[in-house]
């Protein structure tokens, strides 16, 4: 016989308030994310503010996993604090830096605070880069998390139909073995 078992889930739930010309609210289920998407994105119950002033933009976030209206899933019980600074240097050049807190209160206790600089370039044709400094610090369970981290690559859209792109990268986090009493960037 088939069983099935009916749960009503709520995806996406927010409203975007305009409370000043260069400040927007951002309240509710929504997709937490970043340019790069390194960090995070998550699909998270929480509050941003975005300011802006000319050139420069400023977020302030905090959202807690999906408790209400969601199936069971690896966000409950945790927490994303974040901050970042934008610059937008050209058209398609950003920089930027950014904070971040997880706090966890499953069995992981998975609590590191990431924080760094970077670079993007992306424009429609021809070269684009992409450059990210970061470190982290914090906890993850009782080992003390020390490490280091970094991404860095180059684009070549082509000017033609489809806008191909070729692109190229590294990237390194200082892991540390299992019998380290610390833990490394992950």
């Amino acid at each position: 016989t088939d069983t099935h078992e009916d749960i009503l889930e709520l995806t996406r739930a927010f409203a975007s308030l305009r409370l000043h010309d260069s400040l927007q609210l951002v309240v509710g289920r929504q997709d937490f994310d970043e340019e790069r998407e390194w960090l995070y994105d998550e699909v998270v119950d929480g509050i941003r503010a975005v300011a802006q002033f000319g050139d420069l933009e400023f977020e302030l976030g905090g959202a807690v996993g999906r408790e209400g209206a969601a199936e069971p899933n690896a966000y409950e019980d945790t927490g994303l604090y974040v901050g970042h600074l934008r610059w937008q240097v050209a058209q398609d050049w950003m920089l930027g830096a950014y904070c971040l807190q997880r706090t966890d209160d499953t069995a992981a206790h998975f609590e590191p605070m990431l924080f760094g600089v970077r670079s993007i370039s992306r424009p429609k044709y021809g070269f684009g880069h992409w450059l990210e400094l970061g470190a982290a610090r914090g906890k993850v369970g009782n080992r003390d998390v020390q490490g280091h981290a970094f991404d860095l690559g180059v684009l070549y859209a082509f000017d033609c139909w489809g806008r191909p792109t070729l692109g190229a990268g590294i990237a390194f986090g200082s892991g540390e073995a299992d019998s380290s009493t610390t833990e490394g960037y992950r």
